[in-house]
């Protein structure tokens, strides 16, 4: 049993997820994309353990999370596709509205994505879905209300997207799940 203070970071790995896993005397190892048979989440006996990550209640929380963040895609793509056949149909369609379109569309992919890497134990897509489940439909709601620069029906279904990320950012920042991911926690 190795009984060193050394810590080794690896990055790459197999498709299993992350893993992190500690040894008596708190060596531990953490691998970005390794596999859980490096120790899983919570590791050994004085391993690092990254917190409760793995409990039911924190995955059925990013369950819903993620229920809420495709609600938002599922708005942002209808958005997209009504800009391309406006545009298609020859109605004049603003660069402010493509690039507030495209933008809703990407900041969604990019949520759901941190959403399903964090529920795998990633604290630094924890800390991202955080942030953009609580900036994106505050910016949301403040550029549409720029007068006369969209048209209603695009500011109202982008308040309705951004009020669809509003109880994932309520979830995302409650105590058990801040818990989940201590902020000295292994970096994955």
């Amino acid at each position: 049993m190795e009984t060193s203070t050394r810590k080794t970071v690896e990055v790459g790995g197999g498709a299993e997820g992350a893993g992190v896993a500690g040894g008596a005397g708190g060596a531990g190892v953490a691998e970005v994309g390794g596999g859980a048979e490096a120790g899983g989440l919570g590791g050994g006996a004085g391993g690092a353990g990254a917190g409760h990550v793995d409990h039911p209640h924190v995955q059925q929380a990013f369950g819903r999370v993620r229920k809420f963040v495709t609600a938002y895609g599922v708005v942002g793509v209808a958005v997209f596709v009504v800009v391309v056949a406006l545009a298609v149909a020859g109605h004049e369609v603003t660069s402010f509205m493509w690039g507030r379109a495209g933008g809703m569309l990407g900041s969604a992919a990019a949520a759901y994505w941190f959403t399903v890497l964090a529920a795998r134990g990633a604290r630094w897509a924890y800390v991202r879905v955080r942030i953009i489940s609580v900036v994106v439909p505050i910016a949301i709601i403040a550029i549409s209300g720029i007068p006369g620069a969209l048209p209603p029906w695009f500011v109202a279904v982008q308040i309705a997207g951004a009020l669809a990320l509003v109880p994932a950012a309520v979830i995302v920042n409650r105590s058990e799940m801040r818990a989940a991911f201590p902020i000295g926690g292994v970096r994955k």
